[in-house]
């Protein structure tokens, strides 16, 4: 090849690779373009969903912001811009969490032919979501629930809603004379939560499973022995 021809080789080379860099940086400016375009109301639920991927796999402490900001394409600065702590970013996604959860169970058709059935469904609908969702359990239990500022938080009221299907089961028991009259709803459902808690703890920390089914039918035994109202 002539000196003549290596030059004009190599000047095509460069045009080449001058054309695949300028294609690859027009691409990049575009996502970003994208990006810049969501709405605050989008940038806000993409940084929640982005956030929960890397709270489950890394727990709380251990979750880096700069990963979840690459993990979007975008700086840290826009993760601040809408929630000035790591702490902030983490009740938002429990409070994402319970919100769904909260609509999964208001379209699910709860037993109606007793309050007994009713409170079976629950609590195993309970014990299965700790089984499938280890994650953001064990996230809301140690690291939202432990702060001192819970009780006036938004995740205490939607834990509130959450709790209160298995209150309002209790409480047609009692209306129609299935359950006795006499009992606490508050201390019936702290009872019925801290025992699921209580047997799904050493799961939840990695040392062991069970059955959501039969702990449910196990619960639901011994509570409703001591409901019937011919006790």
């Amino acid at each position: 090849m002539t000196h003549n021809a290596r030059l004009k080789h190599e000047l095509a080379e460069r045009a080449i690779l001058g054309l695949a860099s300028r294609d690859l940086r027009m691409a990049v400016k575009a996502q970003r373009i994208r990006a810049e375009r969501l709405s605050p109301e989008r940038r806000v639920t993409s940084i929640v969903e982005a956030a929960q991927n890397v709270f489950r796999f890394r727990g709380y402490y251990d979750a880096l912001v700069s990963e979840i900001a690459n993990n979007l394409g975008v700086v840290e600065g826009t993760i601040y811009r809408y929630f000035p702590t790591k702490r902030d970013l983490l009740v938002a996604v429990v409070v994402q969490w319970y919100r769904e959860n909260l609509a999964v169970l208001a379209k699910e058709k709860i037993p109606s032919s007793s309050a007994a059935a009713a409170l079976r469904f629950l609590i195993w609908k309970h014990l299965d979501l700790i089984h499938r969702d280890p994650d953001m359990c064990r996230l809301t239990l140690v690291e939202i629930r432990a702060q001192p500022d819970y009780l006036t938080s938004e995740v205490f009221q939607l834990n509130r809603q959450y709790t209160q299907t298995v209150v309002d089961a209790i409480e047609r028991g009692r209306q129609n004379g299935e359950f006795r009259s006499d009992i606490s709803l508050r201390i019936l459902r702290d009872m019925i939560f801290g025992c699921v808690e209580h047997h799904t703890w050493a799961y939840l920390r990695g040392g062991g499973d069970f059955r959501p089914a039969e702990a449910a039918e196990m619960i639901v035994d011994l509570i409703v022995n001591g409901l019937h109202e011919n006790h």
